[in-house]
């Protein structure tokens, strides 16, 4: 969609390793007229601690225009 933003991390991983591989789906979403929940923005990342959110939301706000 034009004005999305998207950032990628590519890393490669050994085969052997992929069973102990796992990631973290976060998401913002918000609650229509109809009061139904759908997702403004996603992002995946290797773990869910406050760093990831901290990016997360701060890409969010500038996406958004948003002041501090």
């Amino acid at each position: 969609m034009p004005g999305s933003t998207i950032k990628m991390v590519v890393q490669r991983v050994k085969v052997d390793s992929l069973p102990h591989f796992k990631s973290e789906f976060l998401t913002a979403v918000r609650r229509d007229a109809n009061n139904q929940m759908f997702p403004i923005a996603w992002v995946v990342v290797e773990v869910e601690c406050t760093d990831s959110w901290a990016w997360f939301l701060s890409l969010l706000s500038t996406d958004l225009g948003l002041e501090d």
